[in-house]
């Protein structure tokens, strides 16, 4: 065999031997793709069965979640029948104690609860610029109020002929349709229809009561009452409240620790009046226009919105029937 032959024998040899190599190379080359593939394989199914889990547990949240807004609704609902659950005269359901008229603990200290949001509302609500410039005190030089304790009435049946009165306000208020007034009060805050739950229908408000720190207690027991006011007073015999804590605070007196007492009280201003003349020796409201029936408050107005009214400082609210009015709290605080 010349060397000629003997190369091609060489040549022949090496490429069987690398077309062996190559042959092996796929070999192994397609059991890695197929080791591959079945491990994609596995992952696609555990990716699928996580998705399913996945899938399950929003279905379940979905499911829970819907079951937390139905239950929100029907607690709202309870609430709203709770608040319009006037006939059956129960006691709010966030009373805590449940007191009745015949206990003798029908203050609740709810100082902790509620003694930053009566703050703000007695700061915001505070025209300081008018402070010291009538009745009880005249001539003094503070500038605002810190509220040191708060106590919500419970009293029960001061509650249930509220509540009678104001459902019955309601009522009549319904009947009037497009023409049912809402009375915008400067007492307004969003917490107070949840928290307090106010009632809409009747036109209840929260406004302030001042009063001599020894007539606090007579309020809490008797509540507020038009039969002992003056007729003297620019609208009559009438239980006066106001939306500016500096205005109630104008009937003030402090005891000897220089503790002044202030009420937030309930009151349904129905269809009120609005009067821009004095109403000496009123007992009640006017006449409705066209109507036999009374309104059912007054609301002495100023000349910030109506130039010819005779007030200029602070609008007056005036009920003339003691049913019309639920002492809310109870504020004691001082003058700084």
């Amino acid at each position: 065999m010349n060397l000629e032959e003997r190369q091609l024998v060489k040549q022949q040899r090496e490429l069987i031997s690398k077309g062996k190599q190559l042959e092996h190379d796929a070999k192994s080359r397609k059991e890695q793709l197929h080791k591959e593939k079945a491990e994609l394989s596995q992952q696609e199914r555990l990716l699928n069965e996580q998705k399913r889990q996945v899938q399950s547990e929003l279905t379940t949240l979905s499911k829970q979640e819907a079951e937390l807004e139905r239950k929100a609704r029907d607690l709202e609902t309870e609430k709203l029948l709770l608040a319009h659950d006037r006939a059956v005269l129960k006691a709010p359901y966030y009373w805590q104690g449940r007191a009745s008229s015949a206990s003798t603990d029908i203050k609740v200290d709810v100082t902790r609860e509620w003694k930053d949001k009566i703050q703000e509302l007695m700061t915001s609500t505070c025209k300081s610029q008018y402070i010291g410039q009538g009745r009880d005190n005249l001539g003094l030089k503070h500038k605002g109020y810190n509220v040191e304790r708060v106590f919500r009435i419970e009293h029960s049946e001061l509650w249930s002929a509220y509540a009678l009165q104001r459902k019955a306000t309601g009522y009549l208020m319904m009947l009037q349709g497009k023409r049912h007034p809402k009375t915008k009060v400067s007492t307004w805050k969003d917490w107070m229809k949840k928290s307090l739950l106010q009632d809409k229908t009747s036109n209840e408000v929260l406004l302030f009561h001042g009063t001599k720190h020894d007539m606090a207690d007579v309020i809490l027991k008797a509540g507020l009452d038009e039969r002992v006011c003056s007729l003297e007073g620019l609208f009559g015999a009438g239980i006066y409240l106001a939306e500016n804590s500096s205005k109630s605070d104008e009937y003030c007196t402090p005891d000897s620790r220089g503790i002044c007492r202030m009420f937030v009280v309930r009151a349904v201003l129905g269809t009120p009046y609005e009067a821009l003349q004095a109403m000496n020796n009123a007992r009640r409201p006017p006449v409705m226009p066209g109507s036999d029936r009374l309104h059912d408050s007054v609301i002495g107005v100023t000349q910030d919105t109506h130039p010819s009214a005779f007030l200029q400082k602070y609008r007056e609210f005036i009920v003339y029937d003691r049913r019309q009015t639920y002492p809310e709290f109870l504020v004691e605080f001082r003058r700084v």
